[in-house]
Order: structure tokens, then sequence, then C-alpha cells
């Protein structure tokens, strides 16, 4: 299922359970209304919230109940008594939910979270001690300012996927902290393709005196957006790059090695850039590609390189 609609979906199920729990059986035709989805969506969504819970997701008293009524075409959301304890947090998990929250009060100011934020502060008794600052690379001022403005920036990049330095001009669309790190997304003038950018990567950058107009500017904070350049690979890793789950825009597509009694691990559709990411990808998980066959020697030449290199310095 795309990340999108995974999101969209979660929202949804979330949505349910704060706005009809509690309420007693509600009109099918109501909800349906309210979500825009249809019955069979709505039915999926309530049969995956069964499965939620508590641990040990196993008494009745531990899983969120909904269900339908089918005669009287109205639904339930009930959820466990534990979910409607006020819970105590400890030091340690209030100052993660102070740390976390300060945070996004630095990302994006509000009167009401500013406000939560102090009286967590001065609950956890920490006065004006904790201070959180996000370390700002030296370009994301003249891409806010040239963002405001609608300037078209000019800068010297360095592109992980290649491992290229490059002259760059861009119009910055949308400029965001994700990941550790803050991001901009451009239209690259070069190719006429929106990318996003790393504003760490810019060995200079600066506004230009030419301006752009923007009608409408992609907002989403996603990491990877797939490119006209992509290229589909089907990789196969060792069980012990399973981060590669996690951490990577993946489609698992099997749980078993290519090869007759093989070593365990799996096989996942990824979308690949520029090899020299891949080739990194590879010699730090094992992995080997499968398909397609004009990527298969990116491995193993990588590997080679590698022993030249360490025998050369060795």
């Amino acid at each position: 299922m795309p990340r999108e609609a995974v999101e969209a979906r979660l929202q949804r199920m979330l949505a349910l359970i704060v706005e009809y729990e509690g309420r007693g059986w509600v009109p099918v035709a109501e909800v349906l209304d309210r979500f825009h989805c249809t019955r069979a969506t709505l039915a999926r969504d309530l049969a995956l919230l069964c499965t939620c819970g508590v641990p040990s997701y196993e008494l009745p008293d531990e899983l969120i109940d909904a269900v339908f009524d089918d005669e009287q075409d109205t639904l339930l959301v009930d959820v466990p008594d534990v979910f409607r304890r006020v819970g105590r947090l400890s030091g340690g998990e209030g100052l993660a939910v102070l740390t976390a929250a300060a945070t996004l009060l630095e990302l994006q100011p509000d009167e009401v979270l500013a406000s939560a934020v102090d009286k967590l502060r001065e609950r956890l008794q920490l006065g004006a001690d904790l201070a959180v600052e996000l370390e700002r690379p030296p370009a994301l001022e003249v891409f806010l300012d040239a963002h405001r403005a609608r300037r078209v920036v000019e800068g010297r990049y360095w592109t992980a996927y290649r491992d290229a330095v490059e002259d760059r001009r861009l119009e910055p669309h949308f400029v965001f902290y994700g990941a550790g790190t803050w991001y901009a997304r451009c239209l690259d003038r070069r190719d006429q393709t929106v990318k996003l950018f790393r504003l760490d990567r810019f060995e200079w950058a600066r506004a230009t005196a030419q301006t752009f107009e923007l009608e409408h500017a992609d907002d989403s904070t996603a990491m990877f957006t797939r490119g006209a350049t992509a290229v589909t690979a089907m990789v196969w890793f060792p069980e012990s790059a399973d981060w590669v789950r996690r951490s990577l825009e993946v489609r698992e597509v099997a749980t078993r090695s290519p090869e007759p009694h093989g070593e365990p691990g799996f096989t996942a559709e990824l979308q690949v850039v520029g090899t020299s990411w891949l080739a990194n990808l590879l010699l730090r998980t094992g992995g080997r590609v499968l398909d397609p066959p004009a990527l298969r020697g990116i491995g193993p030449d990588a590997a080679r390189r590698a022993l030249a290199r360490y025998g050369a310095s060795g």
C-alpha cells in the first residue's frame, strides 16, 4: 500500500475513535458521509481496529470494539477502560514529550503549544534550563528568504547519489525540517523538475534578482519522490539488513533467499536514481541486485574497489 494511502487510513481510523467512541450505536450513513469513504473501506478499517488495544491483545477488555449492526445499519466503536484513564508520565517520559514539543515549537510557533510547553516545563521543575536548538545550515536563511520573496537561488550542491558537485539554479517551493535536517523542495531549472535538496549539502548559495511565480507548492515532507530517471530494482538483502524494511522506501516482495538452501533474507523492490548510493547500500548490507541485469555488477564492483583501497592502505 502506498505511503500516502497508509497515512490517510491511519488518520481516518484515529478520527473514528475520537469522534465515535462512547456515542453508542450511530448510523453507518453518517460515518460514510463524514469520511467520504465506501462501506467496504469502512468495514476494513473497523476490522483492523478490532486488532488494536493493549498487551496481551487477547482479552476482550484489552481490545478496541468496532462492529456493524447490519439490521439497523449502525455501528459501534468502544475502547478498553485503560484508554479512558488519565495516564501519569514518568520523569523520563515527561522530558521526552517536552523535548518533542519544544522541537515542534521551534519549527512552527504556536501560542497553544507554547503554553503547554511552559506548563510541562514547570511541572517537571526544569525552569528555563531546557533549550532545544536545531542546527541551521548556512544555506537555510538564503532559502527561507528566497522562498518568501519568490527569488531564484543559485548555488553549488553535492549530489550524494552521484557523488558529484554541481552548480544549480533553483526555485524554492517549500522549506521544511525532517529526519534530523533541513530540506528544500525546489524546481531545478536545469531540467524543469521538482526535486528535494538537503540544505547542509550546499557549498554556497545566494538569492538572485530573478523572480518566479508559484501557483501551487508541493508541501509534502516525503523524503523520496520518484523522478523520471529512477529505475526499479529488485534487491536481495540478508536478514541482518532488516533495518532496510523500516528505513527506506521499499516494497517487500519475497521473504526467502533466491537460491535453494541459501542464506535467509528477503527481496525488496526499490527505486534507484544513482549508482553511487546503491553501491554504498550493497556494501553496507551485503545485498545483491537481482534485476535489472544492468545493475547486477554494481555491488561486486564496489566491493572490489573497497578491497583494493583497503589493500593499498594496509
